[in-house]
């Protein structure tokens, strides 16, 4: 399977994974190796961060109602 190397910016992950989801030519390789602006390093360590980055943003994210015991369900509009 082919990789795809994306450059983003740490400031604004979601707004980069935006970008990402949108592109066919960057999502039709399937895999993807995150790099960040600015820095050195490219391959796993950056791509899991990057995974684990957009996760905590769309966790924080107003269309979740959380629970007592942390689970995140959508919001009721």
């Amino acid at each position: 399977m082919l990789r795809q190397k994306v450059s983003v910016p740490r400031e604004k992950i979601l707004e980069a994974a935006t970008r990402i989801m949108r592109d066919p030519q960057i999502i039709k390789y399937g895999l993807l190796d995150i790099e960040y602006y600015n820095e050195e390093g490219i391959g796993l360590g950056p791509t899991l961060e990057f995974y684990s980055l957009l996760s905590s943003e769309i966790r924080n994210l107003p269309i979740w109602r959380k629970t007592a015991d942390s689970g995140l369900f959508p919001a009721p509009i």
